[in-house]
C-alpha cells in the first residue's frame, strides 16, 4: 500500500496508534532449561488463533531472555492469565531478568504463592492456565512468534477481573 504524498509518517520513537488499546496481560512461565532457572515474564503479544480443530495460540517471546530460551529449548510453557491483583508485579516480571533474579523466590518475598501446574511453576491466584506446545516458530525481529497448541488449560477463577494493559496505564504501574 502506497503511502500518500501529503501523510507525515511518524518517526520510529513515537507510539503507533495500536499503542492506545488496552489488551490482555499474560504471563508465560517456563521450567528450568539445562543451562538456565525456571522463568516468568509478561506478554501482551499473546492471542487466540484458532479454536477448530484445536486450541492454537499465537505467542511473541522476546529474544535474549531465559523465558525464550526455556520455552523455545523446550517446545514448552504455560501462558498465565493475569487478574489486577498482580499489576504490582509488573516491574519483577516485566523489566527484570530472570538470568539475575529467582523470581519465584522473589513472588513469594513478596506475598503471591506459586505452585506448579503442568510441571511449571506458576502463580496460585492467577485467572487460568493454558500449557502450550510449539508447533512453529517464525523470526519477528526481537521477538520470535511462536504457534501453538493447547495442550491442557485450566479456568482458575471465572470471577476475577482480568488485567488489561489500560488498567496499567491508569493506575501508573506502566
Amino acid at each position: 500500500m502506497a503511502v500518500d504524498e501529503n501523510t507525515e509518517c511518524a518517526d520510529e520513537d513515537s507510539a503507533p496508534p495500536y499503542g492506545r488499546l488496552s489488551v490482555p496481560v499474560y504471563s508465560i512461565a517456563t521450567a528450568a532449561g539445562a543451562n538456565s532457572t525456571s522463568s516468568m515474564n509478561l506478554t501482551t503479544y499473546a492471542t487466540p488463533v484458532a479454536i477448530k480443530p484445536g486450541r492454537r495460540f499465537v505467542v511473541a517471546l522476546y529474544k535474549g531472555t531465559v523465558t525464550h530460551d526455556n520455552m523455545v529449548e523446550q517446545g514448552r510453557g504455560v501462558l498465565q492469565m493475569l487478574g489486577e491483583q498482580h499489576a504490582p508485579l509488573t516491574d519483577l516480571l516485566g523489566k527484570t531478568s530472570s538470568r539475575e533474579m529467582d523470581k519465584c523466590a522473589e513472588l513469594k518475598r513478596r506475598g503471591f504463592k506459586v505452585l506448579k501446574r503442568f510441571g511449571v511453576d506458576t502463580l496460585e491466584d492467577c485467572l487460568g492456565v493454558a500449557e502450550l506446545q510449539i508447533s512453529s516458530l517464525q523470526d519477528a525481529g526481537d521477538h520470535d512468534l511462536a504457534l501453538c497448541d493447547v495442550t491442557a488449560h485450566l479456568t482458575l477463577d471465572d470471577e476475577g477481573a482480568p488485567l488489561y494493559t489500560g488498567y496499567l496505564r491508569e493506575n501508573d504501574f506502566l
